[in-house]
């Protein structure tokens, strides 16, 4: 339906999950979320490979809370990041911090912590899972009084140069209305995640202006 709607490619379809934890795609789960998963990174890299920018900027993103940015880009960055492939998964939905509470992890310093403390060096913020070390996890941090002076910030420029310059893929997950202008610059891809029927005809027609990819 959305890509008749909005002429806007769909680049993958993921079901709804029943498990009663949060889901996390494993490479023996043979599940139906986890092939879709499988599918839908396989798509990323088909697109990402027009790009002609060496390590690759993926913003995943909705129109409002509850309809799966954290469930999609955490399982994204988990596909997509291989031995030789190193991936890093930013939480930039700065008011609402999920990754850690997503992952079962305790609260640490993030991105916000970062930019504000300058004693702080990059690996400070950095967390890895046991079973994939080649993924960077960087948590949104202590919620700042306003976001969009932290994304606005020398330091949070800096801190996107240095990861390009050492990873070859970044999965940036954000709300949509309040970053976009902000953030949409850097990226090589733009997803926009909308849960099936949710799509009403104000975001609709603000999908179409501002992403060329749109997942279901």
């Amino acid at each position: 339906m959305f890509d008749k709607i909005l002429d806007i490619p769909i680049v993958a379809e993921i079901p709804r999950t029943d498990v009663k934890n949060n889901f996390i795609i494993s490479t023996e789960d043979r599940s139906v979320v986890a092939e879709a998963f499988r599918i839908f990174e396989s798509n990323i890299n088909f697109l990402l490979s027009d790009s002609a920018e060496e390590n690759k900027v993926i913003l995943v993103t909705s129109s409002s809370t509850g309809e799966g940015k954290t469930f999609t880009s955490t399982n994204l960055a988990i596909s997509l990041t291989e031995p030789e492939k190193k991936v890093a998964l930013l939480g930039l939905d700065l008011r609402s911090p999920k990754i850690l509470e997503y992952l079962g992890i305790n609260d640490s310093p993030g991105i916000t912590n970062y930019i504000r403390d300058h004693k702080l060096a990059l690996e400070d913020v950095i967390i890895n899972l046991e079973d994939k070390p080649g993924l960077d996890i960087l948590n949104s941090g202590i919620v700042p009084p306003n976001p969009i002076e932290i994304l606005k910030s020398k330091r949070f420029k800096e801190l996107m140069d240095v990861l390009k310059e050492k990873l070859y893929i970044i999965v940036i997950y954000y709300k949509l209305a309040a970053l976009l202008g902000l953030v949409s610059t850097i990226s090589s891809l733009e997803i926009t995640f909308s849960k099936q029927g949710f799509c009403t005809g104000f975001f609709c027609n603000s999908f179409s202006r501002i992403t060329s990819q749109i997942i279901v």
